[in-house]
């Protein structure tokens, strides 16, 4: 499952971020032979069919997913939004796709802190977990992140609980830096936020392409 709290690739609306980035990220970036491309407004029926086949599977940890099923209107003004932070430089959800090419998670970079500092955010369907594809994607969105001159440092956050998030950082060799208290969004979370960084000294490890 993807990182939660505040990150992005997520069903709603990004929290408050700093200046957008004045170079906007790629729409493609290629990870393990694969392309990860940004999910547009026309992958609507893709993406409610992806979120409603996984709804269990993402609530424990997902605020957004105690609302799913959406309509399709709300969906699209979602695609519509993403859409927009990736024109105006705040952030890029890419498509994680399968052995076969087709859709099965969400990947994300998003400016949510610091002036030099971006956030990756994710989540996988439920039959891809444990393939790494999360892992995989993370690392080329945090080899793009330090190849862009405004960014020098990379952040994954989530709820202490989340084993499979903090599993994604530690395996990307990710410093973890801290821990914060807030109220708990989700039915499995305890509240407790813990913060991994990545800063220009970051290599990706062995094994993750």
């Amino acid at each position: 499952m993807r990182s939660d709290e505040t990150t992005a690739a997520r069903e709603t609306a990004h929290p408050t971020r700093t200046a957008p980035l004045r170079t906007r990220l790629p729409d493609q970036i290629e990870a393990d032979g694969q392309m990860l491309t940004l999910w547009r407004s026309d992958d609507e029926s893709v993406l409610s069919a992806l979120v409603s086949q996984n709804i269990s599977h993402l609530r424990p940890f997902m605020k957004w997913a105690a609302t799913e099923p959406i309509p399709a209107e709300e969906r699209l003004a979602l695609l519509e939004r993403w859409d927009a932070e990736w024109l105006a430089g705040t952030g890029a959800s890419y498509k994680v796709p399968d052995d076969r090419g087709d859709p099965c998670g969400v990947v994300s970079l998003f400016r949510s802190a610091g002036p030099q500092q971006i956030e990756i955010g994710y989540w996988v369907a439920s039959r891809e977990t444990g393939k790494g594809r999360i892992t995989r994607a993370a690392s080329a969105l945090t080899v793009i992140a330090f190849d862009h001159p405004e960014i020098d440092t990379v952040v994954i956050a989530h709820d202490a609980a989340n084993a499979a998030s903090r599993a994604v950082a530690a395996r990307l060799g990710y410093a973890r830096r801290r821990a914060a208290s807030r109220t708990p969004e989700a039915s499995a979370e305890t509240g407790v936020v813990v913060q991994w960084e990545a800063g220009r000294w970051w290599r990706p490890p062995a094994g993750v392409r």
